[in-house]
């Protein structure tokens, strides 16, 4: 499991075992040309559309990224592809879309409207799961500094856009 000895895995070799084990993963080449990663992207069945996909390791080295156990890592039930919890996932997008907003690159900063967008979508889903998410189980895996910055952040962008307050409230079993 890669999350057993991060230091020994790279984001890189992580995408190639990935693409290797599930069909509808695919690597493209970075649009920079100086640049020599590859860009891992997702098929969602059936439906045409396509997803990027970031692979974050853990530690302060990886963008302050939590560790996360293996015993907290979801496998997907065809492909056995490991996934973030989905509470997890909503917090480090929201660690991106705070990033994004305050990065002096300006093509960083235009991620923030896709931050957004994808923010909503992910409340809206979390929201519709309910209480199959058990939100107190999960937090136990959240390191108290990035519960502690993600509380922040989450008051960050309930100022900015209030009319997701009730989302992250009930989604994340706030006291409004």
């Amino acid at each position: 499991m890669v999350m057993e000895d991060p230091e020994e895995w790279d984001a890189e070799h992580i995408k190639e075992l990935i693409v290797q084990s599930d069909p509808n993963f695919y690597l493209v080449d970075a649009r920079n040309p100086d640049d020599h990663w590859k860009v891992l992207w997702y098929n969602i069945e059936q439906s045409g559309r396509h997803c990027k996909v970031d692979i974050l390791l853990p530690g302060p080295e990886h963008l302050d990224i939590p560790y996360i156990p293996d015993r907290d890592i979801y496998l997907t039930r065809l492909s056995q592809t490991p996934l973030v919890p989905l509470l997890t996932l909503i917090l480090l997008k929201l660690k991106g879309w705070a990033d994004h907003k305050v990065d002096h690159r300006i093509r960083m900063r235009e991620k923030v409207e896709q931050d957004e967008e994808d923010i909503e979508h992910l409340l809206q889903i979390a929201r519709r799961k309910g209480n199959q998410l058990q939100c107190a189980d999960e937090e136990h895996l959240w390191e108290d500094w990035f519960w502690e910055e993600s509380n922040e952040r989450m008051n960050e962008y309930m100022d900015e856009w209030p009319e997701t307050i009730d989302d992250w409230s009930y989604v994340f079993e706030l006291d409004e």
